[in-house]
């Protein structure tokens, strides 16, 4: 029998090694714990040959090939493209950087936008700067157009709050921002996996979602979100109870046969994977009578639609 939960909060756990000390950690940053797959993909790095980014030696090439995985990854996740990704020593330095840059075409007189949502990454670099600019700083709480003026030249908000869980409407946010001739500058960290989720999902017929039954990652931490987004109920397995979700863990197998456990998937673009949901698709299965599982939906859905039309004479 499958139920409603949240992700496994143990198994999470278990990957920051810090929390066996038993101390309770409230200091907020997400990355002041580090999950020990984090630590053991550096370890690695950092005992390979590694240089300067470049093509010569094998210490250069090592490093263009991190950068571009992970450039690739995160473009795979953002739906967006590995160009315009940039890295920096950490979201609040990042912030910081931009700051100052963009502080340098205010006037006094101007005035930003940030929120209480917000981490504090996401506000004091922009208080210091509006502050060095002699900037007027305005709060959003719930009405931002209120907070809106011909002066505004920035609003500052997060994606999804890494405090209280809300999730302001970006689109809404982005279009009176953009209508106040203002930039918006979004921290989105927290909502990444959730769109990436939904946006692949929601490319099914619309009759065929019905439910989805999914392992026990943090992947899903925000399962409930996605249910609201895409009206898709979202159930987990008992924990060690893989016979609750067979064909999820019969794809599993297949997928072993491509991408062995434990591989980093940074390594492969879109496309890549695309490839290989395409041959496994159209590989002929036993329990299908030996049709692909590309056949097999296209009878369903012919079947479906005969049966529609079927109803309407």
């Amino acid at each position: 029998m499958t139920r409603t939960t949240t992700f496994d909060v143990n198994a999470i756990r278990a990957h920051f090694p810090a929390l066996r000390g038993g101390a309770a950690h409230f200091d907020g940053p997400g990355g002041s714990q580090t999950p020990d797959t984090v630590a053991d993909a550096i370890r690695h790095a950092m005992l390979s040959p590694l240089a300067n980014r470049g093509t010569i030696t094998r210490a250069e090439r090592n490093a263009e090939e991190i950068v571009g995985q992970c450039r690739r990854a995160l473009g795979d996740l953002l739906n967006a493209d590995p160009d315009g990704v940039i890295f920096g020593r950490s979201m609040t330095a990042v912030t910081f950087d931009l700051s100052r840059t963009l502080s340098a075409t205010w006037r006094s007189g101007d005035e930003i936008v940030v929120s209480r949502l917000d981490h504090d990454a996401n506000v004091r670099p922009w208080i210091i700067a509006a502050d060095k600019a002699g900037v007027v700083v305005r709060w959003a709480d719930f009405d931002l157009e209120a907070q809106l003026s011909p002066r505004t030249r920035l609003v500052a908000i997060t994606a999804a709050s890494n405090l209280i869980g809300t999730m302001p409407d970006i689109k809404a946010v982005a279009a009176v921002t953009h209508s106040a001739g203002a930039l918006l500058y979004v921290d989105g960290g927290a909502r990444a996996m959730k769109d990436a989720i939904a946006a692949k999902i929601t490319t099914l017929p619309q009759h065929l979602l019905q439910s989805l039954t999914w392992d026990r990652g943090k992947e899903i931490a925000q399962h409930a979100q996605l249910t609201i987004d895409t009206g898709l109920p979202v159930y987990f397995a008992d924990p060690h109870s893989p016979w609750q979700r067979g064909t999820n863990e019969n794809t599993n197998g297949l997928l072993r046969q491509y991408f062995p456990k434990e591989t980093d998937l940074a390594r492969w673009n879109d496309a890549e994977i695309d490839a290989v949901a395409m041959a496994l698709n159209n590989r002929p299965r036993k329990t299908l009578g030996w049709r692909t599982p590309a056949e097999a939906l296209n009878d369903h859905l012919r079947s479906v639609q005969s049966a529609g039309v079927a109803t309407t004479h």
